[in-house]
Formats: C-alpha cells, structure tokens, sequence
C-alpha cells in the first residue's frame, strides 16, 4: 500500500479562512499547524497593508491578541515605516515579488525591537497579498555589538604592543650598535688568540641580537600598518652578492656547502623595495640553515 502524498494548497492555509477557524487542536491541518506554532512571526496583509492573517509568535511578540492585529495596518506597528511610504513600497515588492530587508518593530506597550523581514509576494482570486515571516534579531544584534567591541579591545591592545616591542627595540639598538662598533675595532689589532676568541664571540652575539630586533621592528611595522615600501631601481646581482658573502663564513664554521644559482631569467636590475627583498631573503637564508636536511 503506498504512502499518502502531502499536497500544498496555499488557499488552505489559515490565512484565507475566518479567525474562528484557526484553532490548534488535533485535527489541524499540517500547514495550518506548522505556522501556527512557527517561531517567525507571520503576517498576511492585503495591498493595501491591512493584517488579515498572524500567528501565534506574532501576537506573543508584539503584545497584542490576534483581534486587535487584525485589520492594523504595517505603520502602526513599524517606527520606521511611515504611511506615505507604502505605495512605492509596493510598486517595488510587485515588482520583485519576494524581498529581505530590516527594520523594527514596536510592541503594545511601545518597545522597539531589530527585525529581519523575508516578503513573498502572493495572488489568487481574492486579490494581491504580502506573506511576510519576520525574525527577532535583538540577540544577534547583541552578540555582535560584543564583538565589535571585543575587536575593538584587541586591536587596541595590538597597537600598545606594537608601540611597545617598537620603543624597546629602538631603545636597545643605541647600546647594542656601539658594542658591535668597539667590538669590530678591537678585532682589527693584533690580539691573543685567546682574548680574541672572547670579543668574536661577542661580536657575534651582538650581531645575532641586532638581526632579531631587526625583525621584531619589521614585524611590529608589519602589524601596525605603518610599513611603507620604498621602491627605488637597484641590482639585483649585487644583492646576491651581499648575501652570498653575508653566509661564507658561516657556511664554513658549519661545514655546509653553500651557493646560490642564479636563474638566467632573473633581470640584472629590478625595481622595488631593496632593503624589503633583502630581509626577505636573509629570513629565507636562515631557515634554509636551520632546517637543512643535508650538507649543501
């Protein structure tokens, strides 16, 4: 025995029969039932934006019984819908036959409340209609005006440690430029190996600080937006150059075969931000030495 079938008839639903018909007891038709108890608000309104028809969740919202709705029309429950409005609204909706727009809604009590409003446009032979299932938003509303200002907050906070790792990094490069300059004029005389060997090591570890508060400067840069490129014409095979001499020595304290293969295809000049391209570079550089996976 096979199954009913559920047909729709939207001239069944309780929008086109008297108020005394709409009852929610067992013999209920489904539709009838399904938006009886929906929790959108329903509205049927003539062309003319009178309610013929609400639900339940309409009345509950608003605060008046299904009596008093019936017959009210879209401006005296809607603040920002004014009465001279209508008809170019209409115009419009008969045009589109279904919209979605937002708006508010004022109770009995005069309350006002955010609203989504999805609008379908419906004719048979009694006339032109608006269905309209209306959703309250004031919780979504809620929780977005929180992460507005929770993004506030923390874009806030970003600035301040921008600011901050900015400050400190400038404040340490002074003391840390005069080591690596007193340092580099000692090694050029004559020294012990011994005594020698304690000033490269700290010359090296001055050097190795000054790098990372270079990148810690680009990378609050970076964050706060305030990096600016500086395009200028340079040549890109004497930045290879730099770089290759920069990592000589320390491929061979490392034991590491290290070249560079210049591609045939890269240009001999370039245009762009030199100094960006070469920090670029460096970091790339330096993760190739530190994640290696073999001697070259």
């Amino acid at each position: 025995m096979s199954e009913p079938k559920i047909t729709f008839n939207p001239d069944n639903l309780p929008f086109f029969k008297s108020n005394s018909e709409v009852e929610l007891d067992e013999n209920m038709d489904f539709f009838q039932f399904a938006v009886e108890l929906a929790a959108d608000e329903v509205f049927l309104m003539k062309s003319d934006s009178e309610i013929i028809y609400v639900n339940n969740s309409a009345c509950k919202k608003l605060g008046y019984s299904k009596e008093e709705l019936i017959g009210m029309r879209v401006w005296e429950w809607d603040p920002l819908f004014p009465k001279e409005a209508w008809p170019s609204f209409w115009n419009e909706f008969v045009s589109k036959k279904n919209i979605h727009f937002e708006t508010k809604h004022q109770t009995k009590k005069g309350e006002i409340f955010p609203v989504e409003i999805q609008a379908y446009y419906y004719k048979n032979n009694d006339g032109e209609f608006i269905l309209a299932f209306v959703n309250d938003v004031t919780e979504q509303r809620k929780v977005m005006d929180e992460l507005k200002k929770s993004f506030k907050i923390a874009e806030s906070a970003n600035k301040v440690k921008s600011e901050f790792l900015a400050n400190i990094s400038h404040e340490t490069r002074t003391p840390l430029n005069a080591i690596l300059g007193m340092t580099g004029i000692v090694l050029k005389k004559d020294l012990p190996p011994k005594e020698r060997g304690y000033i490269e090591k700290a010359y090296k570890s001055a050097k190795e600080l000054a790098e990372l508060i270079d990148k810690v400067l680009l990378y609050t840069e970076i964050a706060s937006e305030t990096l600016t490129p500086e395009s200028t014409h340079f040549c890109f095979n004497e930045l290879i150059r730099k770089l290759n001499t920069r990592y000589q020595q320390q491929s061979k304290v490392k034991g590491i075969d290290f070249t560079i293969n210049l591609d045939t295809k890269v240009p001999v000049s370039a245009y762009g931000d030199v100094n960006f391209i070469e920090k670029a570079l460096i970091e790339l550089t330096d993760n190739a030495f530190k994640f290696r996976l073999c001697s070259r």
